[in-house]
């Protein structure tokens, strides 16, 4: 049944903009997806041509140990031909990303080096979101053709948008991100690919997503129905899926939350990667490392079309999602038993907690509608 959420989400203006806005960087990724695949294949073509030893195989099956690799003779040279076309060699190179012994075969093995974390296991450009594609055009020389400061302009925006707690931009920041892209996306007007991709971001950015509800009652689960009238008013495909835009949008948005952990001791990584093969793959519970906001974990709750987070905290005594000052938070030993916990609840409800990110209602992960509980005492159980 579509709810009065959907009314409220599409009537608030930024959130609207925030759901354009990230919608844009799906239409930019499909214009730079060729682009890229292409350019890098030139490079890896180019690169083997120069030496007889990036042609020769792999003799150890190298593999990073975290974000280091020491590499046989075949694979340390690739490591410094990659080095040579970095634009920033001195910064973190993701070697994490990569599977050494696929370099002499595999280019877009090779871009996965400048890419962002996270893409140990995407196999081929197509699988690659917007961001991971903007990143390999800023750090790899190759590009020379496209100008690095609007890349990272476009890259500065797409974060900020990916990292809006609430989900919501303003009209001036979206004003902002439109002069953006049209500047980045004007750089490729050879490229025949991107020749319309201007014009369907220009589209969007216009589109208007504002609705008005009538017989609410009456309205059908699947999908917008007759009580559910959409004003696309200047978008000449009325029957567009908002409710696809917002799960994409969600998707693209939590696998970056995924991927987000403490950097300062590889175990710490490599907990986060277990908990997220364990957890993560159903979408209902994700961690993020909030450190645009306090410095801390946070604990992204997912039931689609919805996700609230809550702050994690960690002392001597484990793991508790943070609560009102008055209330003793339960406690779990390790992270993953704190996880293990909530999915295992009957209902999950979390006291208020202080800043834009909070919220006091999530939906059971086992259920349909919202349930609550209230932790008015001090009781370290899950109910």
């Amino acid at each position: 049944m579509v709810r009065a959420e959907l009314a409220a989400r599409l009537n608030d203006r930024e959130y609207t903009n925030w759901l354009k806005a990230g919608r844009c960087l799906l239409i930019l990724k499909d214009g730079l997806l060729p682009f890229t695949d292409r350019h890098m294949r030139a490079f890896h073509g180019d690169l083997l041509n120069q030496s007889a030893v990036l042609r020769s195989p792999c003799r150890d099956s190298c593999k990073p140990r975290g974000n280091k690799l020491s590499g046989c003779k075949v694979c340390s040279e690739w490591q410094k031909a990659i080095l040579r076309h970095h634009r920033q060699p001195d910064a973190t190179v993701n070697w994490d990303n990569c599977f050494p012994p696929y370099w002499r075969t595999d280019h877009w093995e090779v871009a996965k080096a400048f890419m962002p974390r996270g893409q140990a296991k995407v196999k081929g450009a197509d699988k690659c979101d917007a961001p991971a594609l903007l990143n390999l055009i800023n750090y790899c020389t190759y590009f020379s053709s496209v100008d690095p400061k609007l890349v990272r302009e476009v890259i500065r925006c797409r974060n900020e948008l990916m990292h809006s707690s609430e989900y919501r931009v303003t009209d001036d920041w979206m004003q902002h991100y439109w002069t953006a892209l049209n500047h980045f996306v004007n750089q490729f007007r050879h490229v025949p690919e991107m020749a319309t991709v201007g014009n369907k971001i220009d589209e969007m950015l216009t589109l208007n997503l504002s609705i008005y509800v009538s017989g609410l009652d009456q309205m059908d689960s699947g999908g917008l129905d007759d009580g559910l009238e959409v004003d696309f008013v200047s978008h000449k495909e009325s029957g567009a899926d908002v409710g696809q835009w917002e799960a994409e949008l969600l998707e693209e948005m939590l696998q970056e939350l995924l991927h987000a952990a403490d950097e300062d001791t590889d175990s710490q990584t490599q907990d986060t990667e277990r908990l997220l093969e364990r957890f993560g793959y159903d979408g209902s519970f994700l961690l993020r490392d909030s450190s645009t906001v306090r410095g801390a974990y946070c604990l992204c709750v997912r039931k689609a079309p919805f996700v609230h987070t809550y702050r994690l905290l960690r002392s001597a005594d484990g793991w508790c999602l943070q609560q009102d000052s008055t209330v003793r938070p339960p406690t779990f030993r390790t992270l993953e038993a704190l996880i293990e916990g909530y999915r295992r609840a009957a209902v999950v409800g979390i006291a208020p907690l202080t800043d834009p990110l909070d919220k006091t209602r999530v939906r059971n992960s086992l259920g349909e509608e919202f349930l609550y509980m209230e932790m008015n005492n001090s009781s370290s159980s899950v109910y």
